[in-house]
């Protein structure tokens, strides 16, 4: 009641201030406004962080080094900054810059937002390509992780996998004085493989590779600095293949230790549809007569990518994979096992199914290039990156089977053109039509769909 008695008192002055908010929104032309035009790039001469986790800062570093040195837009460095909110739990990311004895210098300031030690998580992941065969995945993996269990600093993660493959994994993973750490992990795992081989008998027959493994692994390594990583590691691990095709015993091995040195930078604006940075795996292994093996072989793997947009909505990516078996042929009897053999499968070089003389062998190299354009306006309404896609590579391997025939194709080519959405920096959907050339100009069109963690370099 005495509001509505305030509110009669005072009625002429509240009609008025109803007119002027209803009145369109103008500038008296007595007043001078003067709008600073912005700059289209501003050059920094370094940058400093402040505050946030150690996972945090290594996000900003990565984000960092997918600037160019001919400076930023603020524009564009505040709409990626924003992925760090989906990447990282944090409450906010202040950027600024400030004049110092050295310089101009771009700060950011991160606040990390404070989340339970301890926390359940839940992984789905599916694949499918649709040709003149049909061939999908699903994975569902629940698990849990513990923080500063047992020790301060350190993480345990367990993980189960179900539906197309059944694996029970733990990992210890102990930070020390921030940049060493040490992992010890233990996993049990029942999965298969689809190999199409190539006989005279029978072209391109579908072979279903069950394995079932046991591994104990433990490495050691350093973080040299953001996104970058050294190991060594020694892995023991008891193998149990079956395959109806003749393959030499040797190459199912049930005893395999090895001694591996790996190494890896991720440092791409994004694991998922990356349009800057760059990014590389590499390992070098080492079977050991040791721990009751038997079988002495020497591989090498690698894979990368680098992504250059030019700081705008496209961006072109060059792809490579390769390895090689150092051992010799598979027909000497010397060759490595075939769960360690160079093989050029790789779901974003080629999605489409490919025969076992066109993935195994003595060394394998893959390249391609990749198109993206990041659909700013559809992002923007629905408010999630999406993207078109468009890619082309092509791979060879050197092949070392007798049972394959001669005329089989030494190189293989394929195209896809598609579109992406990412939902997160571990989540994403890819979906691409294209067609697989074969050297005998053969053409297989398919349909791939990726769901899940599709990151190439995670």
């Amino acid at each position: 009641d005495q509001g509505k008695a305030a509110a009669n008192d005072n009625l002429a002055a509240l009609m008025a201030l109803q007119e002027r908010i209803d009145r369109p929104a103008t500038i008296p032309a007595e007043v001078p406004v003067s709008i600073p035009a912005m700059q289209p790039r501003f050059s920094v001469d370094g940058f400093r962080i402040e505050g946030g986790s150690i996972q945090d800062r290594a996000s900003v570093n990565r984000l960092i080094s997918t600037i160019p040195e001919e400076g930023y837009n603020p524009q564009e460095l505040a709409k990626r900054a924003l992925g760090l909110y989906t990447e990282r739990p944090l409450d906010s990311v202040r950027m600024r810059r400030e004049e110092n004895t050295d310089g101009t210098s771009l700060l950011f300031e991160i606040e990390s937002r404070e989340t339970a030690g301890n926390h359940l998580k839940l992984g789905l992941n599916y694949s499918g390509i649709y040709t003149d065969r049909i061939a999908n995945r699903m994975t569902v993996t629940p698990g849990i992780l513990l923080s500063d269990w047992p020790l301060p600093g350190s993480e345990l993660t367990m993980n189960l996998e179900l539906l197309n493959t059944m694996r029970f994994d733990a990992l210890f993973h102990q930070t020390v004085a921030d940049i060493f750490f040490i992992k010890t992990g233990f996993s049990f795992r029942h999965d298969f493989r689809i190999l199409a081989f190539s006989t005279d008998s029978a072209p391109g027959v579908d072979q279903i590779f069950y394995r079932t493994t046991t591994r104990l692994d433990t490495s050691a390594g350093i973080y040299p600095f953001p996104g970058a990583m050294i190991s060594l590691g020694l892995i023991r691990d008891w193998n149990q293949d079956t395959i109806s095709l003749d393959v030499p015993d040797y190459l199912l091995a049930k005893d395999i230790t090895v001694l591996q040195l790996a190494a890896s930078i991720l440092r791409t604006d994004s694991p998922i549809f990356p349009m800057d940075g760059f990014c590389i795996d590499f390992d070098l292994t080492e079977g050991l007569t040791f721990l009751g093996a038997s079988d002495t072989f020497r591989t090498t793997a690698i894979r990368g990518g680098a992504y250059l947009s030019f700081q705008s909505p496209v961006s072109l990516g060059f792809l490579w994979r390769g390895g090689l078996d150092f051992s010799g042929s598979m027909a000497s009897g010397n060759s490595a096992p075939l769960a360690y053999k160079p093989s050029l499968a790789d779901r974003q070089l080629f999605p489409a199914l490919l025969t076992a003389d066109e993935q195994l062998g003595m060394a394998v190299l893959g390249a391609g290039l990749e198109w993206k354009l990041e659909l700013d306006r559809v992002s923007d309404a629905i408010g999630i990156p999406s993207f078109i896609i468009a890619q082309g590579s092509a791979g060879t391997v050197q092949r070392d089977v007798d049972t394959f025939p001669e005329e089989a194709p030494p190189l293989y080519w394929n195209g896809a053109v598609g579109a992406g959405i990412r939902f997160g920096e571990a989540f994403g959907l890819s979906l691409r039509i294209g067609g697989a050339w074969k050297a005998d100009d053969s053409l297989i069109p398919y349909f791939a769909i990726d769901l899940g963690a599709i990151g190439r370099h995670e």
